[in-house]
């Protein structure tokens, strides 16, 4: 594997490993000074290979106080998402507008309203997406204190599942040694053994580095089969990412389509399993659900031998996303039940609560309210067997509150109280 597909390989991991393990908890993207504009393109293609859909922010304004730049941050985020509400137009996505209160200009204020608006913006974007990531990667850091301070902050805040927060955190800085050297690494090493001397990892202004737009240009020029299948592979996943970010789904579809080809050449069923997610959320951006079934079926089919149970999970709930689109609950309901049941096989209680919730609202659609019920049931039953701190990085608080509604609406106030009050106690937990 080259080197900078090797390094992106293990951010990879980094991320899911830091994200798995506390994903309420803000992730530090850890590489060398001159590194963030490739730590972010990493960040953005961990993103889009786990098939996720998300709002991609990248704040890189220079930190000169807390209040202008959170105040900034606020103002960026909600109009990243006017613009995704724009574009989902053409999808027959009608997201609401976009509102949040103003809480005030004191440093504490500020913070406080750009947190309120990455939670809104992720609450508007409703089911069609997994939430919002924000990436802060300041250009520059005037007031060393403060920024340190709001990172604590940040650090110390657990947010909702759907909110993700990244910081670019140089390696060796004070950022660095401040989060107690975690997050995800961004580290290039040189290939093949390192001269007499020479340190084994490359570092700033001493042996250089490969930037991802040799990457990019291994992609036009290096596609014979003399070239490595990590420098291949690198290529055509970056070049796919950058045409999702440009707005280029049909490009970035052709990109995934020959690195599943790649994939299939080398017999590297791992990867082609990643690569089919990334093209099954390609194709939904090109509003062609249909093959994005497809792709995210043959996913979740290639990932049951392997027994790679979570992305079998995520794979399904892709199948059922892309049924959705088209209205067609039915089948979107029978692609739930199969991310739920393979979420229990790999043991992920926050994917078999949010299966089982997106089943409950299909059958909701199909006017099916007593399974239904019995679906957030099995939901709200699969949170209740385990802590507060366990259910928090799931989706049971919209289970609970959505079950309260319908047993209300049938009379049933006792049971609706019981449930509300399980969620209560989750809430004064966190308190």
């Amino acid at each position: 594997m080259d080197p900078i597909t090797h390094a992106a390989h293990r951010f990879a991991e980094d991320a899911e490993s830091c994200w798995h393990d506390s994903p309420l908890t803000l992730l530090p993207l850890v590489a060398h000074e001159d590194q963030r504009e490739d730590v972010v393109e990493a960040l953005r293609v961990y993103d889009t290979l786990l098939g996720h859909r998300r709002l991609f922010v990248v704040y890189r304004a220079p930190f000169k106080n807390a209040t202008t730049y959170f105040s900034g941050l606020a103002v960026q985020v909600a109009g990243d998402y006017e613009r995704v509400r724009a574009g989902v137009v053409a999808e027959g996505v009608d997201l609401p507008a976009f509102v949040v209160g103003d809480d005030g200009t004191v440093p504490s204020g500020a913070l406080k309203r750009a947190a309120l608006t990455m939670h809104q913006a992720a609450r508007l974007l409703g089911e069609r997406f997994m939430g919002i990531v924000v990436a802060l990667v300041p250009e520059q850091v005037e007031d060393a204190s403060g920024w340190r301070e709001s990172v604590r902050i940040l650090a110390s805040t657990r947010w909702s599942l759907r909110v993700r927060i990244a910081v670019f955190a140089p390696l060796g800085g004070f950022l660095f040694e401040a989060l107690r050297h975690r997050g995800a690494r961004f580290d290039v090493e040189p290939e093949g053994d390192p001269a007499p001397g020479a340190s084994s990892r490359l570092s700033v202004g001493d042996h250089g580095r490969a930037p991802l737009d040799e990457v990019r240009a291994a992609y036009e020029t290096s596609t014979s089969p003399g070239a490595g299948f990590g420098t291949r592979l690198g290529a055509l996943l970056v070049a796919a990412a950058d045409a999702l970010g440009a707005g280029r789904p049909v490009d970035a579809i052709a990109s995934y389509r020959s690195a599943r080809v790649l994939c299939q050449a080398e017999g590297r069923a791992e990867r082609e399993l990643t690569v089919l997610m990334a093209l099954g959320a390609a194709y939904l951006a090109a509003d062609v659900p249909e093959l994005g079934v497809e792709s995210y079926r043959q996913a979740a089919l290639l990932s049951e031998p392997l027994k790679a149970w979570p992305l079998a999970s995520r794979a399904w709930l892709g199948v059922g996303t892309a049924y959705q689109r088209r209205e067609k609950h039915a089948a979107a309901t029978v692609a739930f039940r199969a991310a739920a049941a393979t979420a229990k096989l790999g043991e992920s209680m926050a994917l078999r609560i949010e299966a089982m919730r997106l089943a409950g609202i299909c059958l909701l659609h199909l006017g099916r309210e007593d399974d239904a019920m019995l679906a957030l049931t099995q939901a709200f039953e699969i949170g209740a067997e385990v802590g507060a701190s366990e259910r928090r990085t799931s989706t049971f608080a919209e289970v609970a509150a959505l079950l309260a509604e319908l047993l209300e609406r049938r009379g049933l106030s006792e049971r609706a109280h019981h449930v509300r009050c399980v969620a209560l106690s989750e809430e004064a937990e966190e308190e």
